[in-house]
């Protein structure tokens, strides 16, 4: 299933549109995971790391950039689905965050390469 994204807080399902191009990613992740003394498990930060391989030129990573509502911002309020712990498809409130030059987006050659959104403070949306 496509990830769907729109800008801001709990849009609507039907208002979500397929982020163009398609990212991989590794799936729902935590900043930090530890077990209770009770033996349950307390999960922290969950977050997620979005990534292009391969950017054409500034304009598409810009147009990129632009739906997540990172054109002009450094960090934005976002509705995404992404798969949950369950590998089941739930929609999510997060704060996505613009890549950094040189640590999550790469210029090597002529391509913009290795291009990583990282959507954090997830949380079911409602």
């Amino acid at each position: 299933m496509a990830y769907l994204l729109k800008e801001g807080l709990n849009q609507a399902l039907v208002d979500l549109v397929a982020i163009d191009p398609q990212p991989r990613c590794e799936g729902l992740q935590y900043a930090r995971v530890s077990q209770a003394a009770s033996g349950a498990v307390v999960t922290e930060g969950p977050h997620v790391i979005l990534i292009w391989d391969v950017i054409e030129d500034p304009s598409a990573y810009d147009d990129l950039l632009d739906q997540f509502g990172l054109d002009a911002a450094t960090s934005a309020s976002v509705t995404i689905t992404l798969p949950n712990d369950l590998f089941a498809q739930t929609r999510y409130n997060g704060t996505a965050v613009r890549p950094v030059p040189g640590q999550t987006v790469q210029r090597t050659g002529y391509f913009i390469r290795d291009v990583q959104i990282i959507v954090k403070d997830l949380t079911v949306a409602s």
